[in-house]
């Protein structure tokens, strides 16, 4: 028999941390974690393979990935999952993104009619986040992604995720776990996911915890800078720029970031019947209890006030990711710091993460999986609508060609 696992998140449980580990085994007795280019995530291509509106993932959308681009993607990575998936002698295959808890109703009975012919069993797996947790992680995402908002927040959208899954791959075989490290083996996420879809992880497999949080003065600056800043952008490029300024700021240490009570309960609205709706197709209370102590933010106000400190330790944190030296004049002198000059500071940041993608570009002509592949559809396309049509053979040339074909067909 061959199954398939299909491991659907939700954002903000863990599952970076699952799919990092599982990348690095590989396989192992029985099972085999499938992904497909360099990254351990499949969100990028499940998006492109099953999303209704891809081009408007922020990935593609920044990229400025056309809807012609994306169907020609979408074959090729469908074809080559396929492969991979047929030629694998493993029981149980693995296949994980966050992202699919959020694709459109069509595009799961799309991946359901995808996976159908290939497997035996298809089984989905996937961990609920409490509300008050999740929103605060997935603000932080967003600006991470480049957004800046204070205004009317998302909720989990616990129905709208998982629903879908109960009833295009029946309930019976959709499994939600409820994320609450403090009760999984270990306090560990990847030995739990392990444990529910029956892999044994080697007792010597070191678990490291994957944190993609940031503290509550890296939220602040990274707010400015969406604020005030020049945008995300446009381009080949932009993804690895932020990424150049988000990992410094992953790695600042500070306060823990998080939202009073008061400003959940209104920039929520009314999760009520969403969140009941989750709790009794998960048998469990998603109650939290949220203490506070002076420290959490209310509103954009609190967010903007920043430290002279903390855009040390940013600087700081930059030109170790970067390796490279900021200079001292370009740090603000005022304490807190006007918010435009933090914009300020981080953009020049930027500009100095891209001086060293253009290094590293030069010296190291690779590239990934994802934008190697979208350029040389671009290639191939411009190539295509270059070429002049081919005028259809009439007279003597039609009856010479047709003459070739018989001639091939009985060759071959």
């Amino acid at each position: 028999m061959k199954r398939c696992w299909i491991h659907i998140g939700m954002p903000k449980t863990g599952t970076t941390s699952i799919q990092v580990h599982l990348v690095k085994l590989g396989q192992g007795e029985g099972w085999q974690y499938v992904a497909i280019g360099k990254s351990p995530s499949m969100n990028r291509e499940m998006h492109a393979m099953f999303g209704t509106r891809p081009e408007k993932w922020y990935w593609f959308e920044k990229r400025g990935v056309t809807k012609e681009e994306l169907e020609i993607l979408r074959q090729r990575l469908r074809k080559g999952l396929a492969r991979t998936i047929r030629r694998s002698q493993a029981e149980n295959i693995i296949l994980s993104s966050e992202a699919l808890s959020l694709i459109h109703k069509s595009g799961v009975r799309q991946l359901r009619e995808f996976l159908e012919p290939l497997f035996d069993e298809i089984r989905i797996i996937g961990y609920v986040r409490p509300p008050a947790g999740f929103m605060v992680s997935f603000f932080q995402q967003r600006l991470k992604n480049g957004a800046e908002s204070f205004g009317r927040m998302a909720g989990p959208q616990y129905r709208e995720r998982f629903e879908k899954y109960d009833k295009i791959f029946g309930r019976e075989n959709v499994t939600l776990r409820k994320f609450e490290p403090a009760t999984f083996p270990g306090g560990c996420i990847v030995r739990d996911f392990c444990e529910q879809v029956g892999i044994q992880l080697p007792d010597s497999v070191a678990i490291d915890r994957v944190n993609e949080s940031l503290c509550l003065e890296a939220c602040a600056i990274l707010y400015a800078y969406r604020k005030h800043g020049k945008g995300f952008g446009i381009g080949a490029d932009v993804i690895l720029e932020n990424s150049r300024i988000v990992r410094p700021l992953l790695a600042m240490k500070g306060t823990r970031f998080r939202f009073s009570r008061a400003f959940l309960d209104t920039a929520a609205g009314d999760l009520s019947d969403d969140i009941s709706w989750m709790e009794q197709r998960l048998g469990a209370t998603l109650h939290e209890t949220v203490s506070e102590d002076g420290s959490e933010v209310s509103g954009e106000a609190d967010l903007l006030l920043i430290s002279r400190s903390a855009c040390e330790e940013f600087v700081a944190r930059f030109e170790e990711y970067n390796g490279v030296k900021v200079p001292s004049t370009w740090l603000p002198t005022a304490d807190p710091v006007e918010p435009r000059q933090v914009s300020d500071l981080v953009e020049r940041c930027r500009e100095m993460g891209r001086e060293k993608i253009q290094e590293k570009r030069s010296s190291r002509p690779g590239k990934p999986l994802g934008s190697r592949l979208i350029r040389a559809i671009r290639r191939w396309l411009s190539r295509t609508k270059a070429a002049p049509a081919a005028k259809p053979k009439t007279g003597p040339a039609k009856k010479r060609a047709k003459k070739r074909g018989k001639k091939n067909k009985k060759n071959g």
